[in-house]
């Protein structure tokens, strides 16, 4: 009997070791989980929000929500900065110093790109919504587009945000004709 205790204690242990291992690395896991969906939920949040922020902005032509709008734009660039990649971080730190606010929207919609990417490694070029939303942007494009080319080299963000898939001015045109 004792012969078989000494050959089983070691099989016992090993199996305890085991267990309590396996438990400490499901909870960290189970934890890192919980984390990443919260993760993502606030940053699809904060990028539906900034696209109801960037139409609330170029629909006010009063300019009577100004404030509201710069305060909502400012919370939800806080969230970024706790919830974003270091890419989303580099973006708002960027607008924060901004000094041409013409080019805003675009940045917002760069932003916007970059949480998209975040959230599912899907790429889409920046410069389609204001495309998409602004009705005299095509005589702006150009510039937005050099701008844009600027800011992602300076930011050191993935280069194929101005990869050209289409330019749906272009598509619009053709469907029009």
């Amino acid at each position: 009997m004792k012969e078989f205790a000494i050959i089983l204690a070691p099989v016992i242990l090993n199996a305890i070791i085991t267990a309590v291992f396996t438990f400490i690395i499901t909870r960290k896991i189970d934890k890192s989980s919980k984390q990443s969906k919260i993760i993502f939920e606030e940053l699809e949040n904060i990028a539906v929000e900034l696209n109801a922020i960037l139409l609330d902005i170029i629909s006010d032509k009063s300019y009577k929500n100004t404030n509201n709008n710069i305060k909502r734009l400012n919370t939800q660039m806080n969230k970024i900065y706790l919830f974003g990649t270091i890419e989303a971080v580099r973006i708002v730190a960027y607008i924060r110093k901004l000094e041409k606010q013409q080019y805003i929207i675009s940045l917002v919609a760069l932003l916007i790109s970059q949480i998209r990417y975040d959230l599912t490694s899907k790429i889409i070029n920046p410069i389609y919504w204001p495309e998409i939303n602004l009705t005299d942007f095509s005589k702006y494009r150009d510039e937005h587009n050099e701008y844009l080319k600027k800011v992602i080299k300076h930011l050191k963000l993935n280069k194929n945000f101005l990869k050209e898939n289409t330019n749906y001015c272009d598509v619009l045109d053709k469907d029009e004709k």
